[in-house]
């Protein structure tokens, strides 16, 4: 069970769009990752974990009142304790970064579906393509 991915949105009340692949566990937020993040101030933990890592006591004070600790939220692979500090355990990709790849995604898709985009002496990505893809990488989260 993972997280493949969320992104901000900007469509709903939810400040991320959560994507899990894999079992749950269970229904209760302290064994589903899916349920702990539909709480929104849990998204805005996160997303404030995704700007800078925390420290334990950082992510307890904001976790008073919910049923959920910080050791909890490490069990479910939301965040990952590195050091003395917790920092986000999955990707996360804003809207400017979904954005950004599906344009180069649409541009070279339909590049390499007419062979316009690869070597034409040995049927290769060009370097134009994957310049551009090590260029997208380099400026995600995550990767």
């Amino acid at each position: 069970m993972g997280l493949a991915s969320s992104a901000l949105s900007q469509a709903t009340q939810d400040l991320l769009e959560i994507s899990i692949f894999g079992e749950t566990r269970g229904a209760a937020p302290r064994d589903n990752p899916q349920k702990a993040l539909a709480d929104p101030e849990i998204q805005r933990l996160m997303l404030d974990v995704a700007a800078q890592p925390r420290d334990a006591p950082l992510i307890e004070s904001a976790l008073r009142g919910k049923p959920l600790t910080a050791t909890d939220l490490a069990r479910l692979g939301l965040l990952v304790k590195e050091g003395g500090f917790y920092v986000l355990g999955f990707p996360l990709f804003t809207t400017t970064d979904l954005a950004l790849l599906r344009s180069v995604s649409e541009r070279f898709g339909r590049e390499l579906r007419h062979g316009t985009s690869r070597d034409a002496q040995n049927s290769r990505p060009s370097s134009t393509a994957i310049r551009c893809a090590m260029s997208i990488a380099s400026r995600l989260p995550f990767c």
